[in-house]
């Protein structure tokens, strides 16, 4: 069975060449037509059934090439026997549908039967996707060996015009105009143009791997007759010329076959024998070269065959596929190595970029923290500047200050003299009031004692004499008491002006006090002497005969109490007595 994808590559070109909808889909009686001439040159039978049959669900449509393909490979494809049908035929067909509508006969465009082949060799030499496009290596590849052939220089240059940006590769008729108008140049003899085109197709397409003149000995007396001899990758043919019309007979190869060197006789010379399973041909070629080129072609064959391989034109075609994918391969990975640098690159450069600007962030941070520091620092110089110009000015305000509380110590110890003066008087008018105070008591209690005699002695003479003798007596006593009396209103006279005296004398001596205890705050509170009355500590205790927290004595309840205020204390404390 031949490859599948060269049977598809060419019907592919004939279904895109019928009269399709813009969604690519074919009439089903379009479909087949091309079906029944595709089973024609393929020698396999036509069941036009099958095609209703298949596509029944889809009666109200036409057919899409992915819908027709199912169809395809399983009634005809896989039908399809590589000795049953000529592939020049086949192609022939599928050309002939196909460049009516793509490929119109004018000036500038190749012959019809030389537009055939190069549209076959586009055909193999295109890759296995569709839609069918040549890379541009093959494209080389085949302009450089017909340039080479017909003397021209190849310019691989001319190809980069017209190559469109973004395009893997060209279709088959922006192929065979790029080839035409490489190819048909003034000088070029369209002759020779045509054969080397055949050379190339036969050599690619129909896999010619050697052609010639060869002598054929046959029959019983071994008559020598030139025939035109084809070897293909599976059989020799040989025809009556080299217009290759019909030939005169095909000997397989596949089944294998062995070489003998002839030696050379009397009329016949360079002579090899063909032994194949059916046959054995005797052959003789113009020089021993040209017999050692066929018989290595024909042993080439032969080992292909029996190592299942095809022919050297498509190891040649696979090794260069193998080779694009490994440079596709190869620029893939540079291309991702060059998007990995790249993206190393940029997110190099980003960082950089992220870098120079922290750099420059913290620069900037840095100048503006400079700034703020030489700020405050002058700030605070300033600050410092005013603070020393403060500082000298309180000081100057303190050393004048220091002149007027010196000042003002002095009078308050001059005041503290004369208070201690006065205070000096104050007692010394108090000892002296005690002691009156104390004298008229003692006058007082001897007063007392006397009248309580007098009147003992009154109550008793009373008693025992209460003759007139007495009389004079009692009257004596009358007087004693009148005087008695006298001196009681006097005693109570004295008291009351003792009483006032004291109490002017304690005004006084509380107004002189207040006064001065004013004036002396009034000093203190100028100089500054004064500090807050602190609270005393509660749980602080007195112990006393009386037990804890008991009463205080009163000479030692006010122990942070001033002079002044004790004297006063004491005088009203003697007042208090005296009135008891």
């Amino acid at each position: 069975m031949p490859e599948l994808n060269e049977l598809l590559k060419p019907i592919w070109h004939a279904f895109s060449a019928l009269h399709v909808d813009k969604y690519g889909k074919a009439s089903k009686s379009q479909l087949k037509v091309l079906s029944h001439n595709l089973c024609t040159v393929l020698h396999v039978p036509h069941d036009p059934v099958s095609l209703e049959e298949h596509f029944r669900d889809d009666d109200h449509g036409p057919v899409s090439s992915k819908g027709y393909m199912p169809y395809l490979r399983t009634y005809i494809l896989d039908k399809v026997q590589d000795v049953m049908f000529d592939k020049e035929q086949f192609e022939d067909l599928c050309w002939m549908i196909a460049s009516k509508k793509n490929y119109p006969m004018k000036q500038g465009c190749f012959a019809a039967q030389d537009a055939f082949k190069m549209w076959s060799l586009f055909n193999f030499l295109s890759e296995d996707q569709y839609p069918l496009v040549i890379c541009f290596e093959e494209v080389d590849y085949l302009l450089r060996r017909l340039c080479g052939t017909l003397a021209l220089r190849w310019k691989p240059e001319s190809l980069k015009t017209k190559i469109v940006e973004g395009q893997e590769g060209l279709s088959a008729w922006q192929f065979l105009s790029c080839a035409s108008s490489v190819l048909l140049q003034p000088d070029v003899d369209k002759s020779s143009l045509s054969m080397s085109i055949d050379d190339i197709y036969q050599e690619l397409v129909l896999e010619v791997v050697k052609k010639g003149c060869l002598s054929k000995r046959s029959g019983r007396i071994k008559v020598c007759t030139e025939l035109w001899f084809v070897l293909r990758r599976n059989s020799l043919f040989y025809y009556a010329n080299a217009d290759m019309k019909e030939p005169r007979e095909e000997i397989p190869l596949h089944k294998g076959g062995s070489i003998e060197l002839l030696p050379d006789r009397e009329g016949r010379r360079c002579f090899f024998a063909l032994h194949c399973p059916e046959k054995t041909l005797e052959l003789g070629a113009e020089d021993a070269r040209r017999r050692q080129e066929w018989v290595a072609a024909i042993q080439t064959v032969v080992r292909f065959q029996q190592q299942g391989r095809r022919s050297q034109a498509w190891e040649s075609r696979a090794e260069r596929r193998v080779d694009r994918q490994r440079e596709q391969t190869r620029r893939q990975e540079l291309a991702w190595m060059d998007q990995a640098l790249q993206a190393n690159e940029s997110n190099r450069q980003m960082e950089l970029n992220r870098l120079q600007k922290e750099y420059d962030l913290a620069e900037s941070r840095r100048h503006q923290d400079q700034l703020e520091l030489q700020q405050q620092f002058q700030q605070e110089l300033e600050k410092e500047k005013q603070a020393r110009a403060g500082i000298e000015a309180r000081m100057a305000q303190q050393a004048e200050e220091t002149v007027f509380y010196q000042q003002r110590i002095q009078e308050v110890e001059n005041l503290y003299e004369e208070l201690r003066s006065a205070r000096a008087a104050e007692q010394q008018a108090i000892k002296e009031e005690e002691l009156a105070h104390l004298q008229q008591n003692k006058i007082m209690a001897e007063e007392t004692s006397r009248k309580k005699e007098l009147e003992q002695q009154r109550d008793v003479r009373v008693l025992s004499h209460s003759s007139p003798r007495n009389d004079g007596r009692l009257q004596r006593m009358c007087i004693v008491s009148d005087r008695l009396q006298e001196l009681q209103q006097e005693k109570l006279h004295v008291k009351e002006n003792y009483q006032q005296r004291a109490r002017e004398h304690l005004e006084r001596a509380q107004g002189n006090t207040h006064s001065w205890k004013q004036r002396v705050s009034e000093k203190e509170r100028q100089i500054g002497l004064l500090r807050p009355i602190q609270p005393g500590d509660p749980s602080s205790t007195v112990m006393s005969f009386r037990g804890n927290n008991g009463a205080r004595p009163y000479w030692r309840r006010q122990e942070s109490r001033t002079p002044e205020e004790d004297t006063v204390d004491r005088l009203q404390h003697g007042i208090a007595r005296m009135e008891t």
